[in-house]
């Protein structure tokens, strides 16, 4: 048997777990600080002019401005909210199919 510091049954911690995690990602999508906004890109990159450096570095930041999110804390949150509701899912699942057997 396990080591526990608690004394609550494996599922109710799950579901706290999973709760908390919901919560945080709730709080970073509503919360949106603007130092975490990355900046869009200015035009559609094209083809860069291979013969110069700064032609380079420009396009490719135009390529990595074009895929990035927004904001990063809605990636984060949106990820966050969908650990914990598929961690409560799982956990749900095994409970029922613990109580099955």
């Amino acid at each position: 048997m396990p080591f526990r510091v608690h004394k609550l049954p494996d599922w109710a911690v799950a579901g706290l777990a999973a709760a908390g995690l919901v919560g945080l990602g709730v709080a970073l999508l509503r919360w949106r600080p603007g130092a975490l906004d990355l900046p869009g890109a200015t035009r559609a990159p094209k083809l860069p002019d291979f013969r110069s450096a700064t032609s380079i570095r420009r396009e490719l930041r135009e390529a990595a401005a074009e895929v990035s999110p927004g904001n990063v804390t809605d990636s984060v949150g949106r990820g966050l909210i969908i650990a914990g509701v598929l961690l409560a899912l799982v956990r749900g699942i095994d409970t029922i199919d613990e109580a099955a057997d």
